[in-house]
């Protein structure tokens, strides 16, 4: 590559992921710099990088050659995406409907929350190897997850009680090693108090920074010991790569070699739909018409993939560009209504934004769903009690 693409390459990467700075929401923020944060790995492959993982052993004899029309795509999902927030770039989160629970029902649920804790991540009490469930079924996660933000959004989550268990839970997952979604957890519980963003000043902001800054370390270091690394051998690229936005870019990369060699294929809009069907074996993660899993019946995959690969398995660019800009007015929209339901589906997207992006928007379907029973329930038994 010679220094021209390099330096067209750099400033792209520098505007998709620099615009992620441009709101006034904390929330919007991390969003944003979530959904751009690939691009930095992109442009390390694209302009020669040596690549690591899955990318090095399997990956590269595939799309070696379509590097830079998968770096230029991503760039133009990023560009769609902040065309549709940058208009909404002024406003802060405001939860349109909060509730209170009654002593009964608050205690209720953090039982339930730390039961549902311990029933989803049993490796990380000693009850099981990892990975191993306690009960069977694949939904204890979502009531754990939908358990947790229920009551982080109620009022209650002001009491030091409440407010300590959901800051504790959290941290102990980040320090045993499962990052990706409780670094966001810690994200929400800070930044939103009563329903409402905090209003966060330059200083306030670099704070704020600072202890994300600290928190992804922690993650770090953690999943380097729980692989078998040291705790004092930090690299900075390997710092700023994760491990799971390196396995969800290789099947991201390899969708433009099976489109090129293989073909489109639309049968992935069997999986969105099945997903919407609670418990449907043709749906989520092990449908056989998920993206991934029909990548993989041609290269080697590890799980993950951007959720943009779908839209670029079933349509090409334009697939890509559809899937981005879907994603980006659903944000919008659920970011400014004056519906809790609707809050409530960002408040899911945020919580697991890294599942959403970097694994497919199906992750966060069962999630809702806990949430919206909840919502109904709780409505329900205070129109009951002012009947």
């Amino acid at each position: 590559m010679d220094g021209f693409d390099s330096l067209i390459g750099g400033l792209a990467l520098l505007v998709g992921v620099g615009l992620s700075f441009a709101y006034r929401s904390v929330f919007l923020i991390i969003i944003a710099f979530i959904f751009s944060y690939p691009l930095f790995h992109l442009y390390y492959l694209y302009t020669g990088g040596d690549p690591v993982r899955i990318v090095d052993v399997v990956g590269m004899k595939y799309y070696s050659s379509y590097l830079k029309e998968a770096f230029y795509g991503y760039f133009l999902c990023v560009l769609i995406f902040h065309s549709v927030l940058l208009s909404i770039r002024h406003k802060k989160l405001l939860i349109a409907r909060t509730y209170t629970l009654t002593p009964v029902l608050l205690y209720s649920l953090i039982v339930l929350l730390l039961f549902m804790s311990v029933i989803s991540y049993p490796w990380l009490f000693g009850l099981a190897a990892r990975r191993e469930m306690l009960l069977p079924g694949n939904g204890w996660v979502s009531i754990y997850i939908g358990t947790y933000l229920i009551l982080l959004l109620s009022q209650n989550s002001n009491s030091t009680i409440l407010k300590s268990i959901l800051f504790i839970l959290p941290l102990y997952f980040i320090v045993s090693g499962e990052r990706v979604n409780n670094m966001l957890y810690v994200v929400l519980l800070v930044g939103l108090v009563g329903g409402r963003e905090v209003n966060l000043d330059a200083k306030r902001k670099g704070i704020f920074a600072l202890a994300g800054g600290l928190v992804l370390l922690l993650g770090y270091v953690a999943g380097n010991l729980r692989g078998g690394g040291d705790a004092l051998s930090l690299d900075f690229f390997y710092v700023f790569n994760y491990i799971t936005v390196i396995e969800s870019l290789h099947v991201y990369l390899s969708s433009f070699w099976y489109v090129d060699n293989i073909g489109n294929d639309s049968s992935v809009l069997l999986s969105m739909i099945y997903s919407f069907i609670p418990f449907h074996s043709n749906g989520g993660a092990g449908s056989p018409y998920f993206f991934e899993n029909i990548i993989a019946s041609e290269v080697s995959t590890v799980g993950g993939g951007m959720f943009v690969t779908e839209g670029y398995l079933a349509f090409g660019l334009v697939g890509l560009c559809l899937w981005s800009l879907v994603s980006a007015l659903l944000i919008k929209k659920c970011f400014i209504s004056e519906s809790i339901f609707l809050n409530s589906i960002f408040v899911v997207i945020f919580a697991l934004a890294f599942r959403f992006f970097w694994y497919g928007w199906e992750y966060i379907i069962t999630p809702v769903y806990v949430m919206f029973l909840y919502l109904l329930v709780f409505f329900s038994i205070g129109k009951k009690s002012h009947a």
